[in-house]
């Protein structure tokens, strides 16, 4: 399911990236960004959230302790309109560092060989590949489609309460970056110094 163009398709391709990755069980990284609105560099990213799964074949992939959340300072006003969706609000953010700072450690960490979110192309317009290094994307909605498309909705609330996934998610907020990855400890990150 990793293809260079973020579609979803049958297999797993491997980057030729560095030789090292294929001695270890190989990592995807599930991004979630929530952010001032869609149009960089006008807006901005507030809050990333992560989600690492890995695995040792086709069918092998888990979810793994590698997940986290960390605030991010957009370096502008977050409007209401924004956080009535994410509910993140200036004093959340402020003092938080900001995204050219967070990014690098969390979107080209050793080991990845892909990244992975729902509709990609969100996503990207931060994550850019200066930032990335030129990962790889899985498009988890495009996944979605193809997997389950007699499913009345593909978006990544409708898939969580479809298709109900054990895990420890925060129920209270659901619109956090870290819910959307399916994890569930919103104050756990990297040591970004």
């Amino acid at each position: 399911m990793l293809a260079g163009t973020g579609d979803c398709q049958p297999g797993l391709r491997t980057p030729a990236r560095a030789p090292y990755i294929m001695a270890m069980h190989p990592i995807v990284r599930v991004i979630d960004l929530e952010t001032t609105g869609s149009r960089p560099p006008d807006d901005g990213v507030v809050e990333v959230g992560w989600q690492d799964v890995s695995g040792a074949g086709e069918a092998d992939w888990q979810v793994t302790a590698g997940r986290g959340a960390l605030f991010v300072n957009p370096q502008r006003p977050i409007p209401s309109r924004t956080a009535a969706v994410h509910h993140i609000i200036d004093a959340d953010v402020a003092g938080s560092p900001p995204w050219h700072v967070v990014a690098p450690p969390i979107l080209a960490a050793p080991g990845l060989i892909a990244l992975a979110a729902h509709r990609v192309e969100f996503e990207r317009r931060w994550c850019v590949d200066a930032l990335t290094g030129g990962l790889p994307w899985v498009c988890t909605y495009k996944c979605a489609l193809r997997l389950w498309p007699d499913m009345p909705s593909h978006s990544n609330q409708a898939l969580r309460y479809e298709r109900m996934p054990a895990y420890s998610g925060d129920l209270e907020r659901p619109i956090r970056s870290i819910v959307n990855t399916q994890s569930g400890d919103p104050e756990h990150a990297p040591d970004l110094a």
